[in-house]
């Protein structure tokens, strides 16, 4: 009848937030439009003391939302659900949950999604990333919270500025080296034909080719080199590193020996342990192929059969 399983949960819910409101009058309740419930229902209307928190989930990750068509049926929905509750948060993400460690260049939706949110009469934002100390940090996972936490506070902030910012404080005397690095691969993704999605895989991006690993090789050769007087930076600098390294793993799996030969597999291998190790994570993404489990990678790593190409 309401032509999505929103009917459903909405009828329930505002069932709960009238018997709620008569006990405790200032209690909002929350509830998720989520995937199959992210269609608003035809007829029915949240209760006044209910707050809908409408998910971004699974689209494109390379272009903020008002620059993207793969986000329309998503803003169609957001603009469906504001005619009919008082109150909306998003949830949203901002990582690769399939792939912690693997390079994600999507800082065009970090810079602009904020604003954009706040514009359109959004009352919060949950950005989930992967920032989770049990599990160790993901790629860039500490630039983006705080990125947000400052977006957040004051939206009309220029994102750009606090991601140099970031940066080139962080970083300290590597930071040139990692501010080259961000933008050679936002350059990759800035065509509106560019794409990845929450749960990419190495293969399945366009950004990670041979030519852009070696530079970015060079360019943390020359971090590293520049952070040796400082024995703290010297560690950040290679946890930022460590997506460019897991990468060059990765590909080894599957026979791309131009990203990294037998030769200087030892030597990789042995650094991305150290790397894992002292950083203290436990997660390499968010699916049983991934999840906590090092050891399965590590494996498949130095288990890797021979590949011959004519």
């Amino acid at each position: 009848r309401e032509g999505s399983p929103s009917g459903s949960i909405i009828h329930f819910v505002n069932q709960i937030a009238d018997s709620v409101h008569k006990v405790y009058p200032h209690i909002k309740l929350q509830t998720l439009a989520y995937a199959y419930s992210e269609v608003p229902p035809k007829n029915l209307k949240p209760a006044e003391n209910v707050m809908i928190r409408l998910c971004h989930y699974n689209y494109c990750s390379a272009h903020p939302l008002h620059a993207c068509e793969n986000h329309k049926p998503y803003l169609d929905r957001l603009t469906a659900w504001k005619k009919i509750a008082k109150n909306i948060t998003i949830w949203d993400y901002y990582t690769d949950f399939a792939q912690y460690l693997m390079p994600f260049p999507n800082f065009e939706t970090l810079k602009h999604d904020v604003k954009y949110y706040a514009d359109q009469g959004v009352i919060g934002l949950f950005a989930q990333g992967n920032n989770v100390p049990d599990n160790g940090g993901g790629e860039f996972s500490e630039l983006r919270a705080w990125v947000f936490s400052q977006l957040m506070w004051n939206p009309n902030r220029d994102g750009q500025k606090l991601i140099d910012e970031f940066i080139t404080h962080v970083y300290g005397t590597s930071a040139p080296y990692i501010q080259e690095y961000v933008q050679m691969l936002h350059e990759q993704v800035e065509s509106k034909d560019a794409y990845f999605s929450i749960w990419s895989e190495p293969t399945d991006v366009n950004y990670l080719n041979v030519s852009t690993i070696q530079k970015a090789d060079s360019l943390f050769d020359l971090a590293i080199q520049a952070s040796q007087k400082d024995t703290a930076l010297q560690s950040r600098v290679e946890l930022a590193y460590l997506p460019v390294l897991y990468t060059k793993l990765f590909f080894y799996t599957i026979g791309g020996t131009a990203y990294l030969s037998k030769k200087d597999l030892p030597a990789s291998l042995a650094r991305f342990d150290q790397i894992i190790e002292k950083h203290r994570i436990k997660a390499i993404g968010d699916i049983p192929e991934t999840y906590g489990n090092l050891q399965a990678f590590r494996k498949k790593v130095v288990s890797a059969g021979h590949f011959i190409s004519g």
